[in-house]
């Protein structure tokens, strides 16, 4: 079916990841670093760093909450909007081998990379 495009002001790029037995999205989110900076400070929050930034619960919340927003007004079914996110501190660059030199994103190398996180996202959803 190809990628479903998720924009919203958070979002720097977005991984869809999908599970054989599961009905369920998930998404590996690269976040907007200035526009999650610009978060974390209206929450009192401008000490973190951006690893704790993308650790933290209430801007999780904050940017699935307009993830899932942004994909409604799209017109997009709730099946269709990740159930959860992971923020990625790591930036996805040619460099690293996550995107290609025209920074398209190589799915297969993302995958393996954040299979821990993309395992404990489903995880967490079959352990309801």
């Amino acid at each position: 079916k190809g990628d479903i495009k998720i924009v919203s002001i958070y979002v720097e790029n977005i991984c869809i990841c999908t599970e054989m037995f599961s009905n369920d999205l998930v998404a590996l989110i690269t976040p907007n670093r200035k526009i999650v900076k610009e978060l974390a400070k209206s929450l009192n929050k401008s000490q973190l760093s951006h690893p704790e930034r993308c650790q933290d619960e209430e801007i999780i919340t904050i940017v699935h909450a307009s993830i899932k927003e942004t994909g409604q007004r799209a017109g997009l079914k709730s099946k269709e909007i990740p159930t959860r996110i992971n923020l990625c501190s790591e930036e996805w660059t040619p460099n690293n081998n996550l995107l290609t030199a025209a920074f398209k994103l190589k799915r297969k190398n993302v995958y393996q990379y954040y299979e821990k996180e993309i395992r404990q996202m489903f995880n967490s959803m079959t352990n309801k």
